[in-house]
């Protein structure tokens, strides 16, 4: 505990915890590739041709790799420092290298873990579909990527907290008339929503642009540019809206502990409306595509499969996240 604090605590939480949560992430992963495993020998022509496509588009497998991977991480960073700061770790005598090892390996292990096992994943697939050369071109391309952007997203400098003066647009402004409370579970379906919204910072959307910008290919036209900003808006807009689905699960489940409600209520409340507007989402992406010039019959199976997964994802994030929060409630 003396040498390396927050990994001997993120190793003691880990070893303490039930077994469901130690085995539920790997299991959705396996699961996960199981079904991908399938689908792709199911339809082994269109995955084939798929990577081909893939291995010929630089945009897909190097630079959007690696502004995700830019992001999720300084996400990651920011989110761990700020609770390091806030724990009782940071008054232990260590010394400064310890203290950044714990940070990058807290920061950079999940990922590598899991760019391992998709790279096996990927690999054993290939050998299957038998494209190994299309299959390793891409994993190599992807791989580099997303190790670059994660080193580059140490050059993202933290947001600096700032006190929002009286009168901001984003304070609540004192309401003329006094509606009377009418006590009502519909804001719960709601608040992720908003919780969207409140994450897309126009700061975070300015530098967001930039790269999307610059990875459109020369040459193309105006509308072209435009289709795919719009598109990776879109996508962008649905995985915010999954991730603020499972983050108000978890809260609302533990602010509604008290009370007389039960999990089952809580997790239609929470899902039904999100998983309509993600749904719409994905059919804007699908349909996006299709004005772009793939055919319509791809673009709306990909957008019926991209919604299934979404939906999937949020409904099995939240119940995982009310599972987490809930104590003895009715079920």
């Amino acid at each position: 505990m003396k040498s390396y604090p927050r990994l001997n605590t993120v190793y003691f939480t880990w070893t303490n915890c039930s077994w469901v949560r130690r085995v539920r992430w790997p299991l959705i992963f396996a699961i996960a590739c199981t079904v991908t495993t399938y689908l792709s020998l199911r339809n082994r022509g269109i995955v084939t041709g798929a990577l081909h496509e893939l291995r010929l588009s630089p945009v897909l497998t190097t630079i959007i790799p690696a502004i995700v991977s830019a992001m999720l991480i300084a996400r990651r960073r920011i989110r761990s420092r700020g609770a390091y700061r806030r724990s009782w770790l940071v008054a232990l005598p260590v010394q400064p290298w310890q203290t950044a090892v714990d940070a990058l390996t807290i920061e950079l292990a999940p990922l590598g873990i899991a760019l391992i096992f998709l790279s096996m994943v990927f690999v054993c697939e290939g050998i299957a579909l038998n494209a190994i050369d299309d299959v390793g071109v891409v994993v190599l391309m992807a791989s580099v990527s997303i190790t670059i952007g994660a080193l580059l997203s140490y050059l993202v400098p933290a947001p600096k907290l700032a006190d929002t003066p009286p009168g901001s647009r984003y304070v609540p402004h004192r309401a003329s008339e006094v509606a009377p409370l009418r006590p009502s579970l519909k804001a719960l379906g709601i608040w992720s929503i908003r919780q969207m919204f409140a994450s897309a910072q126009p700061k975070i959307v300015a530098r967001t642009v930039l790269p999307i910008l610059l990875a459109v290919p020369m040459g193309a036209s105006a509308a072209a540019g435009l289709g795919f900003i719009l598109v990776f808006t879109f996508a962008a807009g649905v995985l915010l809206l999954v991730s603020a689905m499972i983050t108000t699960s978890y809260s609302a489940g533990r602010w509604l502990e008290p009370l007389p409600i039960s999990t089952r209520t809580i997790f239609w409340r929470i899902t039904l409306p999100p998983s309509l507007v993600s749904v719409g989402g994905c059919a804007m992406v699908s349909a996006l595509l299709s004005v772009m010039g793939a055919p319509w019959h791809a673009s709306f199976c990909g957008g019926l499969i991209l919604s299934a997964i979404v939906v999937a994802v949020a409904t099995l994030g939240c119940a995982f996240a009310l599972a987490r929060s809930a104590g003895p409630r009715a079920s």
